[in-house]
């Protein structure tokens, strides 16, 4: 029984094929015009026709997988992989493939396609895609690898995966040992910060308290001073009251201090999260929202636009960050 996954063309692989034929065309009109005619634009028009024709060999079309072999079919061309000799299949994020260059093959020309270099591991790799995302990269045991992209790549990888597992790759080796280090490097950091904070709840307590205290002596030394009457107060009650009655202040009456109160109090700063904006690219409208995120391209939800990394692509047409354009609301 056989699978069959067919490739698919991206709106950015259309528009760069668009572009190829444009300045192929153009030039070719430009030397007819310019000599007439002559020997040198046919030699350019030829020259041209036989570089389409020989990259149209290798435009891939379908994936076929069958018992015992995989076939990547291309126009006119077959690339075929013994299913056992697969040594491993994983996926590949497309941030990975920014360190692959083109040696031999079509690059945006009806796909990616040919012998490129990879120039993280300074290897020679083929590459049959027909978008520059959801990549599979497919090692045999003479360690050739072998990338393709597939829209169900997550099938694909499935159904290929030899049966004792993947071989362990030089990369996630790396990933595992740096792993126990991240993780102390991250415990000393929230140990840190947790001893940090607390330290700032003891002063601010520390601060209340102290206020307290002070608020409650002035208290008490005014509640003291209201109490406090003179000795011969009371022979006098009587007469203080008539001459107030008449309008006159007694000499020696007892003025009532009045005292402020100053309580400080720590003041606390609270930063508000400024809202993420919406950002939409000017090439096929897709709008980037913050809250949902590209998690299919590595970004998690809640990741402002800002933050995203430079060699981050479009999910849907493949162009890079800089052609893409505030949302105004």
């Amino acid at each position: 029984m056989q699978s069959v996954y067919k490739y698919r063309f991206s709106r950015r692989t259309i528009y760069v094929s668009i572009i190829y034929l444009i300045v192929f065309a153009l030039l070719g009109w430009a030397l007819y015009h310019l000599y007439e005619g002559g020997y040198l634009s046919a030699w350019f028009t030829s020259f041209i026709v036989a570089l389409i024709a020989l990259m149209a060999l290798s435009i891939p079309r379908k994936i076929v997988v069958s018992e015992d072999r995989i076939e990547v079919r291309c126009l006119l061309d077959i690339t075929e992989i013994r299913r056992d000799e697969i040594a491993s299949v994983r996926r590949v994020e497309t941030r990975r493939m920014k360190w692959f260059i083109p040696i031999f093959g079509g690059y945006g020309f009806f796909g990616y396609y040919g012998h490129f270099i990879d120039l993280r591991r300074l290897d020679r790799v083929r590459i049959y895609a027909s978008e520059w995302r959801n990549f599979v990269e497919i090692t045999d045991i003479y360690d050739d690898r072998l990338y393709v992209s597939c829209a169900d790549a997550d099938r694909l990888v499935a159904e290929l995966t030899p049966p004792g597992g993947n071989r362990p790759d030089d990369e996630e080796i790396d990933e595992e040992e740096e792993g126990p280090e991240q993780e102390v490097s991250g415990q000393k950091d929230a140990e840190q910060k947790g001893s940090e904070l607390e330290a700032t709840r003891q002063e601010v307590t520390e601060q209340k308290g102290s206020g307290q205290e002070a608020t409650g002596q002035k208290d008490a030394e005014q509640k003291d001073a209201e109490l406090t009457v003179p000795e011969s107060g009371n022979s006098r009650n009587g007469a203080e009251k008539r001459r107030e009655k008449a309008g006159e202040i007694p000499e020696n009456r007892p003025e009532r201090s009045r005292q402020s109160i100053c309580i400080s109090t720590p003041l606390f700063t609270i930063k508000t999260r400024k809202k993420m904006k919406k950002y939409r690219c000017v090439v096929c409208d897709w709008v980037y929202d913050p809250a949902v995120g590209d998690p299919d391209g590595g970004i998690a939800p809640g990741t402002a636009f800002e933050e995203i990394p430079e060699d981050w692509v479009c999910p849907v047409c493949g162009v890079g960050k800089d052609q893409f354009e505030e949302v105004a609301e």
